[in-house]
């Protein structure tokens, strides 16, 4: 460079003051970045150091003129596309295939020459390049250690040296990482992994290789992944199926159990062993569970067997189950029990009924039915039949159907009319299901009532009494009683009421009475007549119908006269006042009835009346020989002839 006769740079611009070249420092490298490097193909390096300056020549009205011309070889071979960066840096590209140690470093600039010795490594060989495969079961159980193999390749031609492999994966756990090591240019090494995971679900792998090479010692790295399935292990749980909670001697039943694999593996050759079985009871195996079987994961198998039962008492059964995991072989174990059952007899029924046996026409009753279970089992919906032999009897009223638990008893009621006389036989029957089996059960044989419908009592009643009585008389008042109906009167009484001018003492009064139908009884009443007068009686007899306890009434009349008693006097003795001796002469004695009532019968008393003398005069006579009646206020004369015989 040359500098103008008419004008000089100024030295304060970042070019070189005006001047000589030679009064400017030559280049001085001091590093190449990198130090080394693989040269199977083309390599770009930077070159540092310091006075890589710029050389220019300003041109008075034609500017500056700049001389950036700089040349750099390793090793003797020239570097391609030397660029100037700033006063400190160079580019430049190192060519495909340089190879050696310590390569010397050549830099031609416009300020001079500069060199450094050993500045770079070459190697034609292919850089390490790693590559990572990971390798995994595709399923596995959680909480079960697995392997997990992880290769590590190299695919260049330079060892990769301090690789260290690592493997990760979220909720996964491995065991402790392996030293590192040399993985030689195409060589590969494969390290395995003790992993497990406490979680079901995907799992995801992520291997990560990093090491050097072996030549630059720059950082080599791969990654590789695979994915596995972390399954629960295969486990069993037994349910039962409902058992009825009563059965009956002679009857079948299934026992049945749901075995259910709730994990993530199969479960394979699962069994389960025949119910041991407890209890007052007794059962029979009919037929057993069914072979061993493999269960997959999620599905269900069920093991049946049936019993017969053959004694009353209670029953418990217990079973138990094994099978293996498919995956890993691990043995598995369950079991379960069905709730206590009880074994019962059969039912049975028995009835007795209850009705009375006679009604009255236009009575209502009750039917009753007393149906007894004497066997264990529940008679289901037992209902009663009722049929009528007979016009007598009208059912208004039927019981529903009743369950009869075992070895209790329920009523059943029917009401029935009595429409018209007559007997009418009843024949009653229950029947019903048993619970347990669904087998018919009854009553028999069938019992058969009698009921007689009869025509309701009914009292008819007639007196008799004495149309007159004498005061002081004691007499009796009767009533004939007649029950008209077929229904017996229970207990009829009868009561007098008697009024009037005249008066009765009551002596005795009739005692009650039962009158059957079509019957006709006397009762009776004994009074005396105390007082004179017209006596008019009222006589009523009071009873109940004997079916329906319906009173009963009727009465009769009597009317009475009491006089007064008949009461006689001698009101004269007419005798001559003077006879002969031995004369035969007449005496004629009046007696008088002052009362109402004859005095029937009436002699004299003595007869003939005595004769009182005095002196020595005496007579005789023969005795009366007619009674007579004397009427109420009457007389009558009593005449005897005497003969003197003093």
């Amino acid at each position: 460079m040359r500098c103008s006769k008419r004008y000089l740079v100024a030295a304060a611009i970042a070019l070189a003051a005006c001047g000589r070249s030679e009064d400017l420092l030559p280049p001085a490298p001091t590093a190449v970045v990198p130090a080394s490097a693989h040269t199977a193909q083309p390599v770009r390096i930077a070159i540092r150091g310091d006075h890589f300056n710029l050389y220019g020549e300003r041109h008075l009205g034609s500017g500056t003129a700049l001389d950036a011309a700089f040349q750099a070889t390793l090793g003797g071979i020239p570097l391609t596309d030397v660029r100037w960066v700033d006063n400190q840096t160079l580019e430049a590209v190192v060519p495909a295939g340089l190879a050696g140690e310590g390569l010397d470093l050549v830099v031609d600039g416009p300020t001079g020459h500069g060199a450094l010795p050993r500045a770079f490594r070459a190697s034609a060989v292919p850089p390490a390049t790693l590559a990572v495969s990971v390798t995994a079961p595709a399923q596995v159980e959680s909480a079960t250690p697995f392997q997990v193999s992880v290769t590590i390749a190299n695919a260049g031609g330079t060892s990769a040296t301090h690789v260290r492999p690592s493997l990760s994966g979220a909720g996964l756990s491995f065991s402790p990482p392996v030293s590192d090591f040399t993985v030689d240019g195409g060589a590969s090494t494969t390290v395995v992994f003790l992993a497990s995971s406490p979680i079901r679900g995907p799992a995801t792998f992520a291997a990560t290789a990093e090491g050097l090479d072996g030549f630059t010692a720059d950082t080599v790295k791969a990654q590789g992944s695979t994915g596995s399935a972390i399954l629960a292990p295969a486990a069993l749980r037994a349910k039962v199926h409902p058992l009825p909670a009563t059965v009956t001697v002679g009857q079948q039943f299934t026992l049945a159990v749901d075995a259910t694999n709730d994990g993530d593996a199969d479960a394979d050759a699962v069994t389960m062993a025949d119910p041991q079985i407890a209890g007052a009871g007794t059962a029979i195996p009919v037929t057993i569970a069914s072979p061993p079987q493999a269960i997959p994961a999620g599905q269900t198998r069920t093991f049946a067997w049936t019993y017969l039962a053959s004694a009353a008492g209670d029953l418990t059964f217990d079973c138990a189950g094994s099978g293996t995991d498919w995956l890993t072989g691990a043995p598995l174990a369950f079991s379960t029990s069905w709730p206590s059952i009880v074994v019962q007899t059969p039912a049975a029924l028995t009835s007795v009924a209850t009705v009375r046996p006679s009604l009255s026409v236009g009575d209502q009753t009750t039917l009753r039915l007393d149906v007894t279970n004497t066997g264990d089992a529940l008679a289901f919906a037992v209902v009663p039949s009722l049929e009528i032999a007979g016009t007598g009897l009208e059912v208004l009223t039927s019981p529903a159907a009743q369950n009869v638990p075992g070895h209790e008893t329920r009523h059943y009621f029917w009401t029935l009319f009595a429409r018209s006389p007559g007997i009418d036989t009843l024949s009653l029957q229950a029947r019903g299901i048993e619970a347990n089996t669904g087998a018919a059960v009854s009553t028999a044989p069938r019992g058969q009532p009698v009921v007689s419908v009869q025509a309701p009592a009914q009292l008819t009643a007639k007196a008799i009494a004495p149309a007159v009585v004498s005061t002081a008389q004691s007499f009796t008042v009767s009533l004939d009683v007649s029950n008209q109906g077929e229904a017996s009167a229970g207990t009829v009484s009868a009561s007098a009421t008697c009024t009037g001018a005249g008066s009765l003492a009551l002596q005795s009064a009739p005692a009650p009475l039962v009158l059957d139908g079509r019957q006709t009884r006397t009762m009776s009443w004994t009074f005396v007549a105390s007082a004179a007068g017209q006596v008019d009686c009222s006589l009523s007899t009071s009873g109940a119908d004997a079916n329906d306890g319906h009173a009963v009434f009727t009465a009769a009349a009597a009317s009475i006269r009491v006089q007064r008693a008949a009461a006689l006097e001698i009101r004269a003795v007419s005798v001559p006042a003077v006879v002969s001796r031995g004369q035969s002469f007449t005496a004629t004695v009046l007696v008088a009835n002052s009362g109402e009532a004859a005095a029937s019968a009436v002699v004299a008393s003595p007869d003939p009346p005595q004769v009182v003398v005095s002196g020595g005069a005496s007579a005789s006579a023969n005795p009366s020989t007619t009674a007579q009646d004397i009427p109420g206020g009457g007389t009558a004369s009593f005449v005897y002839t005497f003969v003197e015989n003093g």
